[in-house]
């Protein structure tokens, strides 16, 4: 892996007579040396529980609390249409990894159809992502728990979709601060150790 990375992202200057090996940028969000390779792969591990589960959990719940919110039905909905959005994609992307990898010519077609379902769903996920913090958001002070009134919506549904925006919302901007960091890691790279290096 370290030799992956020092080919990748390390260069040579060879002005002024003398060669300098300039310093190499590991990748920002998981830096070599930060994590074992056990500690990595639990986090993996982890990370594909959190992405299964928590869209597992809206849609259950948007299924089972359907027509429980009467303050705002969308509410609901938007669970289980972004759970249901999520899992398809997961089960898609799973797909197309595996035609492209290991099928046919013939085969592959059909895996990078899937890559591109599978991009038009998280553009849509994103768009619908931003609908629901919207209707989850506008009914926090009006949410009252009478169960008879107009204003009441499920306490179970209503926190379910308030944490599960909120998470999501962190896993959205924790991917695009890694991605913003990656673009900037030859701006942001210290100074080398190494000593300079002449050619013979």
């Amino acid at each position: 892996m370290a030799t992956l990375l020092e080919r990748e992202f390390s260069t040579t200057d060879r002005g002024g007579g003398r060669g300098r090996q300039l310093p190499h940028c590991p990748a920002p969000c998981c830096p070599h040396g930060w994590f074992s390779k056990g500690t990595s792969y639990f986090l993996f591990v982890m990370s594909m529980l959190l992405v299964i589960t928590l869209p597992t959990i809206m849609l259950t719940v948007g299924i089972v609390f359907m027509g429980s919110c009467p303050l705002d039905t969308r509410i609901p909905i938007y669970l289980a249409v972004f759970g249901a959005a999520v899992l398809v994609a997961i089960l898609l992307w799973s797909l197309a990894v595996a035609l492209v990898d290991n099928c046919g010519a013939s085969w592959r077609y059909f895996g990078y159809v899937s890559i591109g379902t599978v991009l038009l769903i998280a553009v849509f996920c994103f768009g619908w992502l931003i609908s629901g913090t919207v209707w989850v958001g506008s009914s926090y002070e009006k949410r009252i728990e009478n169960a008879t009134s107009p204003f009441f919506c499920d306490e179970t549904l209503y926190m379910s979709a308030m944490w599960s925006t909120s998470l999501i919302w962190v896993i959205v901007v924790s991917l695009l601060g890694c991605f913003l960091a990656s673009l900037m890691c030859p701006l942001t790279v210290p100074p080398s150790n190494l000593p300079p290096r002449t050619r013979p």
